[in-house]
């Protein structure tokens, strides 16, 4: 249906531009724009609070890149179709609310859900740039905010949708407030964790992305072994997230503490933790991304079918 709703559109553009019908705006009103646009700032003007001005620039480039590439489109859209469905699948069923004790763990199902439609994204951050990545090769910034710039390009979409899904099993659940912000901190420290691991994984086995699909080309058998097994492992990526609410479930049990505050209490303190732990990843990474890079750009620039 997209895909019939774009060539219709584009079929229509088409033909209005070769039969005359698109006129330009008049003189006075190209200038207008014009001063507008001067006066103002622009996109990749933007300071982020609290981050590098080279990491800034380069995430805002790197997220209006994402946002007009057609693979990222496809892969966001059927993240979010997949979503849809199988959320309204689990929601129709007409099931009972959940007893306090398991309520955190369905918020956290939502939370590990969210990443699945994202794992591609994140674990082969520069198999999209393609020839892009040589003005990534050639730019004299620190490679750890290179990687910065990446995962902060990909903070909206990830954290965007994900707090849309934990809203939705929040209200049709009816879950606590405190259940909802444990999600939210789970949310970010999933980000982090998987940000660190999807760092490594694209910088030791990249590989490229044809232009208009989410095909890869042809790899090494090394770099397919890798691939395979980081997706295989992916669920295992989500056993820190589950700490929390089994803190809180073996709380409630032995009658300590309600499960929710445990869960909300721990997940904080998991979402600083992976904050620390971040942070001093970066400067490894960066290294790494750094004696790597000669080889990632033969492999994301090489065209092979």
């Amino acid at each position: 249906m997209i895909g019939v709703l774009g060539l219709a559109r584009a079929y229509q553009s088409t033909i209005r531009f070769y039969q005359g019908r698109e006129k330009p705006a008049p003189m006075k009103q190209n200038l207008m724009v014009t001063t507008v646009r001067v006066s103002g700032q622009s996109f990749l003007e933007r300071q982020l609070p609290g981050v590098p001005e080279e990491a800034a620039a380069m995430s805002l480039a790197f997220f209006r890149s994402m946002m007009r590439a057609p693979e990222v489109k496809m892969s966001l859209a059927s993240y979010i179709i997949m979503l849809a469905a199988f959320g309204g699948t689990f929601f129709s069923r007409g099931a009972k609310p959940p007893e306090e004790l398991t309520q955190p763990f369905l918020a956290t199902g939502a939370v590990a859900f969210t990443f699945f439609g994202l794992a591609q994204l994140m674990f082969n951050q520069f198999g999209f740039d393609r020839n892009g990545f040589r003005a990534l090769v050639l730019l004299p910034v620190k490679r750890k905010y290179t990687l910065l710039a990446k995962n902060l390009s990909l903070l909206p979409v990830a954290l965007g949708l994900g707090l849309i899904f934990v809203t939705i099993v929040t209200i049709v659940a009816r879950l606590p407030l405190l259940v909802f912000l444990g999600a939210c901190f789970q949310l970010a420290a999933m980000f982090l964790l998987l940000s660190i691991a999807g760092n490594f994984i694209s910088i030791v086995a990249p590989y490229r992305i044809e232009a208009g699909s989410l095909k890869p080309t042809k790899s090494s058998t090394k770099t397919t072994l890798l691939i395979f097994v980081s997706h295989l492992l992916f669920p295992v990526a989500m056993i820190p997230v589950l700490i929390p609410p089994a803190l809180g479930l073996m709380s409630g049990k032995w009658g300590w503490c309600p499960a929710a505050p445990v869960n909300a209490l721990f997940s904080l303190l998991l979402a600083v933790f992976m904050v620390l732990i971040y942070r001093s990843s970066l400067r490894g990474l960066g290294d790494l991304l750094q004696r790597r890079e000669m080889d990632i750009l033969q492999i994301v620039t090489r065209e092979v079918e």
